[in-house]
């Protein structure tokens, strides 16, 4: 090749690079955008072209309840404000997703509630979803109403999410109730009670108890109305047979039904059973009496604070100084004042010989003689002491061998407390009474019923043993 024709060659490669450089800086470039999904918003500009290197300042706007997530396609970023630099063609994606709302959902009572979407969207609580809630009732229980963010007392209700909503469905339930001990029991009358609790949502309209000699009282047997609320209530069983075994329980009604405590069995004494009038002690309260042969008996343990004349008994609480006490005092069975009322005060030996007399004006503590004549007048020791117990295993453990009460006398297990470290022990097992009678310096006489046997025993033990207390007519 000559020179002129090496020339021409480079003078042509040269002008072509020249142009194609003049070309490539002034190249235009297209964008285009769009919204997805589409009626989530949209984003300005649609389209645009720009030379290479230039910038496009592009924006997204939202719908009504959608907000703005971010960028994709040939961007990325959570502003709504962008600038895409332009190196090539590029399609911008706005990404919207709807407004959420939460729903918060209370219940009170026992029950559920059911959610089911009626209008669907995109999210199960996207903005205008329409939902369905439906109250669920536990077993015994009834749906009462809505409240909060909705209304009305039908099991179903729609709402719509047009913001963040919060629903209570309230439940009522069966009344809770308790069945009292019976006292008090006679031949042709006892008394019961109970204690309504909580009428759980539902305004208790009535309440009382009911029994039969069946077994599994209800409204159908014989009943009792003793008000409507809440709260302990005491009731009287009138017109019994004597010598009858009864079953009770008390009741509360409400909207929801009729509930019932548990049941109490009870035997009413025998006409041949009688009494000597209620003995009043020094603290003011009253006890049931028994004839039992010519002896006139408290039906219940004493739990007198104060002696005859009128000198408070001293409260042995701690142990100390119940285990060195040479005096008397008392004390509640497990210091638990809530025992007093069904078994009575505890009292060491010192307490009923004391000179200031721990019965009543025309009563006193009675003596071994004394409690012989008691045991021989109910067929002697080995089986005198069924003949006492109250029957049953409401108070006593079970087996409570041979209980039948027949005398009236009405024996509940008190326990006992310790005279070696003041611990106390045996209730609802055993309960031992005090005689007058000594044995010796460090020891006294006492009588003792217990769960396992039918017998009255007799045996001596430390004075300063806790034990119960029964008076006898003078």
């Amino acid at each position: 090749m000559n020179n002129k024709s090496l020339y021409l060659l480079l003078s042509i490669v040269a002008l072509f690079t020249i142009v194609n450089c003049t070309t490539d800086s002034t190249s235009l470039y297209q964008l285009t955008t769009s919204s997805e999904p589409g009626d989530g918003g949209q984003v300005t500009p649609v389209s645009a072209e720009a030379a290479g290197g230039e910038t496009i300042r592009i924006q997204a706007e939202e719908n009504d309840y959608w907000i703005f997530h971010g960028w994709s396609g040939d961007y990325s970023g959570t502003e709504k404000h962008a600038e895409v630099i332009m190196d090539g063609d590029k399609h911008v994606i706005a990404q919207f997703r709807p407004i959420e709302h939460i729903l918060s959902i209370q219940v009170d009572g026992e029950g559920d509630v059911h959610r089911e979407i009626v209008q669907q969207k995109v999210s199960e609580h996207e903005h205008g979803t329409v939902l369905k809630l439906t109250a669920i009732p536990a077993s015994d229980w009834q749906f009462s109403e809505w409240s909060g963010d909705a209304e009305g007392d039908a099991l179903s209700v729609e709402i719509v999410m047009n913001e963040p909503k919060s629903v209570t469905a309230t439940f009522a339930g069966l009344p809770l109730i308790e069945t009292a001990a019976v006292n008090s029991i006679g031949q042709d009358s006892a008394q019961g009670g109970g204690e309504v609790i909580s009428g759980q949502g539902s305004e208790v309209f009535q309440f009382g108890i009911c029994w039969n000699e069946e077994g599994n009282p209800t409204k159908s047997d014989e009943c009792t109305n003793d008000g409507s609320g809440t709260g302990s209530f005491i009731s009287m069983m009138a017109d019994l047979n004597p010598d009858t075994e009864y079953f009770v329980r008390a009741y509360a009604e409400n909207s929801v039904g009729t509930a019932f405590g548990d049941e109490i069995n009870f035997r009413t004494l025998d006409n041949a059973i009688s009494d000597c009038g209620v003995m009043t002690d020094q603290d003011g309260n009253e006890y049931d009496t028994v004839v039992i042969g010519s002896q006139c008996w408290m039906r219940e343990n004493i739990r007198t604070t104060t002696y005859r004349n009128g000198t408070k008994i001293p409260h042995l609480e701690s142990n100390s100084s119940f285990v060195n006490d040479q005096s008397g005092g008392w004390m509640y069975y497990g210091n638990d004042p809530d025992n007093a009322d069904t078994y009575g005060l505890l009292y060491n030996w010192h307490t009923v010989v004391n000179a200031n007399g721990i019965c009543p004006v025309d009563w006193k503590m009675p003596d071994d003689d004394d409690w012989l004549e008691l045991a021989e007048h109910l067929g002697g020791q080995f089986e005198a002491g069924g003949k006492m117990k109250h029957e049953g295993t409401e108070f006593w453990q079970a087996p409570n061998e041979g209980a039948t009460n027949e005398s009236g006398f009405t024996s509940l297990p008190a326990g006992y407390r310790d005279f070696f470290d003041g611990t106390y022990g045996l209730l609802r097992s055993i309960t031992y009474w005090w005689s007058k009678s000594e044995h010796d310096n460090n020891n006294a006489r006492y009588w003792e019923n217990s769960y396992q046997h039918f017998m009255l025993v007799n045996l001596e033990t430390r004075k300063n043993q806790g034990f119960s207390v029964r008076c006898v007519a003078e």
